[in-house]
């Protein structure tokens, strides 16, 4: 299966950071261009904070790295009782939020470095 259906992805949803982990199969999903990567944060409107999954903030921008064909990347979380993205969230509204941060410092360090394989599109 590794060999015959593996490569065949293009698309991967991921649910939970152990989903994260880097061994044998991401050497066979070099064909991935598309990742979503949920359950990333939570917000609570009452408090005016956004509870972040350390281990998904921490682990994701690794991952994608090794993904030598990416196109797109979506980071998606709970908003009350729906689905939101990221980029749709005023994080300004929420405070100075450290892992949301680290993860953004991150991603950017990634692209200055080249080790994230969008920076392609800039071609």
């Amino acid at each position: 299966m590794l060999h015959d259906a593996l490569p065949l992805v293009t698309t991967l949803h991921i649910e939970k950071a152990s989903q994260l982990r880097i061994g044998l199969v991401s050497n066979h999903l070099r064909d991935v261009s598309e990742v979503s990567i949920y359950n990333l944060f939570d917000v609570n409107r009452r408090k005016a904070t956004i509870q972040v999954d350390e281990d998904l903030a921490t682990k994701s921008v690794h991952f994608l790295s090794i993904l030598p064909n990416l196109e797109s990347v979506a980071f998606w979380g709970k908003y009350r009782s729906s689905l939101c993205s990221l980029n749709s969230l005023e994080l300004y509204s929420y405070g100075d939020n450290p892992s949301i941060n680290h993860l953004l410092d991150e991603i950017l360090g990634a692209f200055d470095c080249g080790s994230l394989p969008l920076y392609k599109l800039m071609d």
